[in-house]
């Protein structure tokens, strides 16, 4: 399985477990010196991501690696020329910030954006940055079953970026996404970690996952029995899932990337995934979880 080296925490202090806050620009450095060397050459940003694009512009070794980044997401009901407009604008813009000539793949941020009126003008538009060389693949980052079906059967999209951990499994076991493979759509796994709540010790956690302490321990508990950690298991979840082309990590340290890249060449048997999942969306989608004090 392929890793992506996710940005969000080199622009923002991002994540429900992030004692480190914001990555510096040294830090982010040795960072993608690690990944280079370790055979990671995929990069996921975006330009809501606070200064990651302009950390990643100055970085010497930039374009050794294909980025992934996103359109912003488009404000209202409906999608109008001038919102196309500032669409093809940003991406030559976030394209001279990042110091490179194309975008390895080009995604929607909002997830109901191809669901909006003037949904077959974004596309277009998004297929016409692709024909003039500014992008090689178009796609969206959505959260659901609906948004995923209605952007496949009406648009010939490249890419999917989905939500799935091993506490999010709502998209298994529907063949959703063998269909979206069946259409030669490559998927991108993000929010493996749940933004580290799945690997987070639960007394650490406050009292809105009260109701899902239980479930963190008991993966946890299972995890130690057999003689892995939480990480270990969760790679290989993902690793088990064979229709993902690529796993998003987002890290604040070397260390962080080391353990992952260890856990990914490590192969785990019988271990029963399905037991783990959760049901309750408001524990899978980080957008409902209260601000963090």
């Amino acid at each position: 399985m392929k890793i992506c080296l996710g940005s969000a925490q080199f622009g923002l202090n991002y994540g429900l477990t992030n004692k480190n806050g914001k990555v510096n620009k040294n830090q982010v450095f040795n960072l993608l010196d690690f990944a280079i060397e370790n055979g990671i050459t995929l990069i996921d940003t975006s330009p809501s991501y606070g200064n990651a694009e302009i950390t990643l512009g100055k970085y010497p070794q930039i374009k050794k690696f294909n980025i992934c980044t996103k359109i912003d997401p488009i404000e209202g009901d409906s999608i109008t020329n001038c919102k196309l407009k500032k669409i093809t604008s940003k991406v030559t813009s976030s394209l001279k910030t990042l110091n490179s000539n194309s975008f390895d793949t080009l995604l929607t941020h909002g997830p109901t954006d191809f669901l909006k009126k003037g949904n077959a003008e974004l596309f277009s538009t998004l297929k016409n940055l692709k024909s003039n060389g500014l992008v090689k693949n178009i796609g969206a980052s959505v959260y659901n079953v609906t948004q995923i079906e209605s952007i496949i059967d009406q648009f010939e999209v490249d890419v999917l970026q989905v939500p799935i951990s091993i506490f999010d499994q709502r998209l298994l076991n529907i063949g959703i996404l063998q269909k979206v493979i069946d259409k030669g759509i490559k998927i991108q796994a993000r929010s493996i970690f749940l933004q580290g709540l799945v690997l987070e010790n639960p007394s650490n956690l406050g009292k809105f996952f009260n109701p899902i302490k239980a479930n963190i321990k008991k993966f946890q508990d299972t995890c130690s029995k057999e003689n892995l950690t939480p990480l270990v298991a969760c790679i290989n979840f993902i690793k088990a899932i064979s229709h993902i082309d690529t796993a998003i990590v987002g890290v604040t340290s070397l260390a962080q990337l080391e353990g992952i890249l260890k856990a990914n060449h490590r192969e785990i048997n019988n271990f029963d995934w399905s037991s783990f999942k959760i049901d309750q969306e408001e524990f899978l989608n980080p957008t409902n979880w209260p601000v963090p004090s």
